[in-house]
C-alpha cells in the first residue's frame, strides 16, 4: 500500500526528512534496497523539478531503523517554483521488485531573504 504524506519546503533553505517503514510484523527489512524520488509540477510534466536517489546521496537508507532519509539542499530548494508540486518515492529490491511506498504534495513556500 502506498502511503500519502504532504509537506512544505521553504525556498532557499535546507530540507531533511526521515520516513520510517513498518508493517504489521514491525520493521521492514530494507537490506539491499535502492530508492528514487522525483518531484514534478504535475503527473504529465516531462521534466522533473528534482531527482533524489540513493546513488546521488540525497536518499539514504538506514536498514537498522527501517528508515529512508531525504535531503534537499538549500541551493536546490531555491530553484523550486513557489507552487504545489507532486512526488513519489520508489524502492527497488536487490531482486528487482519495485514498490511505490510514498506519494504526495509538496507546497513550496516562497522565500523573502536573498543572501
Amino acid at each position: 500500500m502506498t502511503m500519502r504524506y504532504d509537506f512544505i519546503v521553504h525556498q532557499g533553505v535546507d530540507f531533511a526528512r526521515g520516513f520510517v517503514f513498518r508493517d504489521c510484523g514491525g520493521k521492514v527489512d530494507l537490506t539491499g534496497y535502492k530508492a528514487a524520488m522525483q518531484v514534478r509540477q504535475n503527473k504529465r510534466a516531462k521534466e522533473a523539478v528534482d531527482t533524489l536517489t540513493t546513488e546521488n546521496g540525497r536518499l539514504k537508507i538506514d536498514v537498522a531503523n527501517s528508515k529512508i532519509d531525504l535531503v534537499i539542499p538549500h541551493d536546490v530548494t531555491a530553484t523550486y517554483p513557489a507552487t504545489k508540486l507532486i512526488y513519489d518515492l520508489l524502492i527497488k529490491s536487490s531482486d528487482g521488485y519495485v514498490y511505490r511506498v510514498l506519494q504526495g504534495l509538496i507546497s513550496v513556500d516562497r522565500g523573502v531573504t536573498r543572501v
